[in-house]
């Protein structure tokens, strides 16, 4: 690999990077241009999406051949059979019918290939297979302008049906020129073990092509085409465009032999050279990993042809010798009596899809991988329910379109949709070729776009959401180039915020209840929960991640929820117990900092408590709000050094003051004993209950009083009778 940091290479990346700002709007390669496929009876692959989605859209019958071109940003451009050619919409271009008269109906393999014409954006050159006269097979090529029709394109009426070649195998491949604008077209001569590739350049397509031996000829001796069915030939580039693979009539020599060929290609002369002869399982069809060091070839049951039955066989091209690759080879096929293999090609996301004649479409997930290891899987994607009358039947196919090898090379890069706050990472595939690179990412939050590293990995944090169109800039070890770009979706963050430190009342639930943007489809809470709202009773760190229902990004909100502080206890003015004299006033007073609601529902400072009340049961909200009830309890009793005994009584029946009334005395407790002034014992009452002496049957005069009551001194007085 050329020194990334030589003068030569540094000058060559400062110059094309100077050559890139011109011509930023022109498209690179190996975007998008195989990111639709349109192919046998009514079948469709888009590969916008992994995996890639079925579509119900052809309108072709495509029995032996298809192709499919799209633009650099993967928009569909046209689709053929070989024998007309289809529009982004569905429908015949107008000079588009009847290119081909064999193409599509060919019994044997048959290959139709589009190829950009260089420096002519938006002008496609079309081959396709033709029974010229005489039989004679060949390929004619036509010229699609999608200029044409108001952006929808047609076939070009002063290049239409052109013969390229006369008397050649039904063959073709393209690879792209070394200098990373120009192709090359690789035919194969009928009867003879030539090769003849023609160059496709800004000048058009080229008549002097580049003729190269292609190994010994008995292996490769193929009938002038006077039995199309027997002209299944099949010949493959590699996706770095290197190597070759060429299988004769269904994979086997003129002696019937299984075998096929391994060649090198040189992407900068057209030159076809050191070819090896690898005999194995032979097959019909085939097709090389990503990374070209594996080698699939398949045949469906029946091969009429070549006599196979099913096979699947992937050899490792670096086992070494043509022996070496030869024992190499393992069979895949799985145990599935409806899995036929038939042809294949590479997708943009670097798996091998196979037809298998059936609606559903195989592939091998990681085909560079060994063996078993690689995954075959035979019935991967689903293409669609059975057509409606009147056509009335399943789709399926045979064959899939081909592509220009560097298409599918893809020294492309993977991306995902991300979330913002997160990295968008960026990943070149097969980059064993590259020298160097270089990113930017299309931040306007960054000066210049972002600028990145020159490894063939990157990563960039966006820090807004939208979409981005991240470019690289690939320079190779043959000094070839590219401008790639792939579209970033950032796709935005759910919002989640939780009350300020909320506080846990004692004996109260408290409920959590988040503000939420209307994006938000899913909740879990750090108990386990899954609602909206949380509803908890102790105190402690609760968390909320919610995920948001466009594109699965999620946000994390946490608050501590704390024990809300208790006043003391007991409360200032709010005793839990209280003794009050009989007939006294008793008044309670709320606590500083709380507010109050007393029994009567009033919320003043203090509160009379009215007598004989037991107990006052008082509610208390704290500065938090939380609530607190206290109950004081009331024991009414007569205290002594609070009686007032009168001295007087005017017992005269009006009903006032006719008794002792002693105010607080407390009844059945004290005993009362009246004497006259001689000191006789005129009235004594123990139990004495207030008003209940009134001198019945004595004398006015004076009269002295002894009360008294265990375990206290006894109160004594004179009181007058007066009438």
């Amino acid at each position: 690999m050329e020194n990334p940091y030589s003068l030569f290479s540094v000058l060559r990346r400062f110059c094309f990077c100077l050559l890139s700002l011109c011509l930023l709007g022109i498209p690179g390669y190996g975007q998008g241009e195989a990111n639709n496929w349109y192919f046998g009876f009514r079948c469709a692959l888009n590969f916008s999406t992994r995996p890639p989605q079925a579509l119900l859209s052809n309108s072709t019958r495509a029995v032996s051949c298809s192709t499919t071109m799209s633009d650099s940003l993967g928009n569909l451009l046209f689709y053929s059979e070989g024998s007309s050619v289809y529009d982004r919409n569905h429908t015949r271009m107008p000079n588009g019918i009847n290119i081909s008269f064999v193409a599509g109906g060919n019994s044997g393999i048959g290959v139709c290939l589009s190829v950009p014409w260089p420096g002519r954006p938006g002008h496609y050159f079309l081959f396709s297979q033709e029974d010229f006269a005489g039989d004679t097979l060949g390929y004619q090529v036509s010229l699609i302008d999608m200029s044409l029709r108001g952006g929808s394109g047609d076939v070009s009426s002063s290049f239409r049906r052109q013969v390229f070649r006369l008397k050649c195998a039904p063959v073709l491949a393209a690879v792209r020129h070394q200098n990373g604008r120009d192709y090359w077209v690789i035919t194969h001569d009928a009867g003879a073990s030539r090769y003849r590739v023609y160059p496709v350049t800004a000048a058009g397509l080229g008549s002097m092509p580049v003729v190269s031996a292609g190994g010994s000829s008995p292996l490769y001796q193929i009938p002038p085409s006077g039995d199309l069915g027997l002209d299944d030939s099949y010949l493959r580039a590699s996706p770095d465009g290197r190597r070759l693979t060429f299988l004769p009539r269904g994979g086997k020599d003129i002696n019937g032999v299984a075998l096929f060929n391994l060649l090198d290609f040189d992407a900068a002369t057209g030159r076809v050279s050191n070819p090896v002869t690898v005999t194995g399982r032979g097959g019909t069809y085939c097709a090389f990993s990503p990374d070209g060091t594996k080698l699939y070839t398949s045949a469906g049951d029946p091969d009429t042809v070549a006599g196979y039955a099913n096979q699947f066989v992937q050899y490792n091209l670096r086992a070494g010798s043509a022996a070496a690759i030869a024992a190499s080879a393992q069979e895949l096929l799985p145990n599935d009596i409806f899995f036929q293999p038939n042809d294949m090609e590479l997708g943009p996301d670097g798996r091998l899809y196979i037809a298998s004649g059936t609606d559903s479409m195989a592939f091998v997930r990681y085909p560079n991988r060994a063996g078993a290891a690689c995954e075959l899987v035979p019935r991967g994607i689903w293409m669609g329910p059975p057509l409606p009358p009147p056509v009335g039947t399943g789709r399926g196919s045979t064959n899939v379109p081909h592509f220009l090898s560097s298409y599918l090379y893809l020294a492309d890069f993977t991306t995902a949709a991300v979330c913002v706050g997160d990295s968008a990472r960026f990943r070149l595939r097969y980059a064993s070729r590259l020298d160097s690179v270089r990113w930017r990412f299309q931040d306007p939050a960054v000066p210049g776009g972002g600028t990145s590293t020159t490894r063939p990995a990157a990563a960039h944090r966006y820090a807004q959401p939208g979409t981005y169109r991240a470019r690289v800039q690939v320079y190779y070890n043959d000094g070839a180039t590219d401008t790639l770009s792939r579209l970033v979706t950032v796709r935005p963050i759910p919002t989640v915020a939780l009350p300020a430190p909320p506080l846990l009342c004692p004996g109260q639930p408290l409920l959590l209840t988040p503000q939420l943007s209307p994006d938000v489809t899913s909740y879990r809470w750090s108990t386990g929960a899954t609602t909206p709202t949380l509803t908890v009773v102790q105190p402690g760190a609760y968390s909320l991640t919610v995920t948001s229902g466009a594109g699965g990004c999620a946000a994390t909100a946490t608050v501590q929820v704390r024990a809300a502080p208790l006043p003391p206890d007991p409360l200032p003015g709010l005793p839990p117990d209280t003794l009050r004299c009989l007939d006294t006033p008793l008044t309670l007073r709320a606590p500083a900092g709380l507010a109050v609601r007393w029994p009567d529902g009033s919320t003043a400072p203090t509160y009379a408590v009215p007598p004989g009340t037991p107990a006052v049961a008082v509610l208390l909200t704290t500065a938090q709000g939380c609530p607190i009830t206290r109950t004081v309890r009331v024991q009414e009793t007569e205290c002594a050094d609070q009686l007032v005994l009168p001295n007087i009584i005017t017992p005269n029946g009006d009903g006032k003051n006719d008794g002792l009334q002693i105010p607080g005395l407390q009844p059945g407790v004290w005993t009362l004993r009246v004497f006259s002034r001689w000191g006789r014992l005129v009235y004594e009452q123990a139990d004495y209950v207030s008003g209940q002496w009134k001198a019945q049957g004595l004398p006015d005069g004076l009269y002295y009083y002894l009360l008294a009551r265990p375990g206290q001194p006894p109160r004594k007085g004179w009181v007058e009778v007066m009438r």
